[in-house]
């Protein structure tokens, strides 16, 4: 998976402060705040590797749980309530499917990951240019396709960072939280938007997969039939030497 396991180190964004989305956050909802402020991806302390052998990786916790507020690693996790953290170009995110139920993760900027629709969770370094070195693969690909549009785009409200759609107010749901945290609430429009803008992120990739899987297998097709055309073709000259002798070759020698 990209981004994880001895990934090249990256210089990041720090982690927002937890302090900070506690204020704007209601009750119920303060668990957000340990969400984007935790580490991920770091090893394992009750699942370390055996015999703590140090060129051996354990586990990694990958998993945040909602009720304590704990980062887990997968043989953790048990029944736990729980959210998967993933990675995209060194930074986490989250899938909103996963969390489209829990808070209203409406006009954050979304990707497409793996076929799935993602959101970061804490603000990233800002790009320094059109096609700067921070820039990671995926916005350079729909910064591309924005601007060969004419895309109008938007800028985070909280981190003034620019974004890939005139839809979206927000670059991760830490910086939602920061500005608009009283309004995350869950709610049933709210997920089934999310949920629906997922959906056909996922039904689009679908398609795009089996049109290149099709793809190959008509380039495979023809190379199969240009490699039989062409054996053809050598048996023919093959036959066609023999016949020069002015019969059929018996034996090794022509006849007399």
């Amino acid at each position: 998976r990209r981004g994880v396991g001895t990934a090249p180190h990256r210089r990041e964004a720090a982690p927002v402060e937890m302090g900070e989305l506690d204020a704007r956050l209601p009750p119920e909802l303060r668990w957000i705040a340990a969400l984007c402020s935790s580490s991920y991806f770091q090893p394992c302390e009750r699942h370390e590797p055996a015999g703590g052998k140090e060129k051996e990786k354990g586990e990694l916790t990958n998993f945040f749980a909602r009720d304590t507020g704990e980062t887990l690693c997968p043989s953790c996790v048990g029944g736990r309530d729980v959210v998967q953290i993933r990675r995209s170009s060194y930074h986490d995110v989250v899938r909103v499917r996963d969390v489209c139920r829990l808070f209203d993760a409406r006009n954050i900027q979304t990707y497409v990951i793996n076929g799935a629709r993602v959101v970061f969770l804490n603000e990233r370094p800002h790009p320094r240019g059109k096609h700067g070195a921070t820039q990671n693969r995926d916005e350079k690909k729909t910064s591309a396709s924005s601007s060969a549009a004419g895309a109008r785009r938007s800028s985070c409200r909280k981190c003034s960072r620019t974004l890939q759609s005139d839809t979206s107010w927000y670059c991760s749901i830490a910086c939602k939280a920061g500005v608009a945290g009283a309004a995350m609430e869950p709610s049933e429009e709210a997920a089934r938007e999310a949920e629906a803008e997922s959906g056909g992120a996922e039904a689009s990739n679908r398609a795009k997969s089996a049109g290149e899987k099709s793809e190959k297998r008509e380039k495979s097709g023809g190379r199969a039939a240009a490699a039989a055309k062409r054996k053809k073709r050598e048996m023919e000259d093959v036959d066609a030497e023999r016949g020069g002798f002015g019969g059929v070759v018996e034996n090794g020698a022509p006849p007399t």
